[in-house]
C-alpha cells in the first residue's frame, strides 16, 4: 500500500534538503511525497525540483497561487491531491 505524504512549503530552503532525506531514509520505501509550494521567493522550488529529478514517488505542484496562511495552503494542497 503507497502512502501519500503531504508537505506544503515556503520558503524553507534552510531546511528541505534534511526534511526531504529524512524521508527518503525511512525504512518503509513504499510512499509518494506530494510537495505544494506557496510562492517562495528562496530556493525552494529549485531544490524541490531536484529531489524531484532524483526520486519519481516525488512530486512537486507549483500552481503559483499564494495562499497566504499555512492553514489555507495545508487544507487546498489536501483537496488538490484528493482529486
Amino acid at each position: 500500500m503507497t502512502v501519500d505524504i503531504l508537505m506544503a512549503t515556503y520558503n524553507g530552503a534552510d531546511y528541505l534538503n534534511d526534511q526531504i532525506q529524512s524521508i527518503v531514509n525511512q525504512d518503509y520505501s513504499d510512499w509518494d511525497l506530494l510537495i505544494s509550494d506557496d510562492g517562495s521567493s528562496d530556493s525552494t522550488i529549485d531544490i524541490l525540483e531536484s529531489w524531484s529529478n532524483q526520486d519519481s514517488r516525488i512530486e512537486v505542484l507549483d500552481t503559483g497561487i499564494r495562499h497566504g496562511t499555512p492553514q489555507s495552503h495545508f487544507f487546498r494542497h489536501i483537496e488538490i491531491f484528493q482529486k
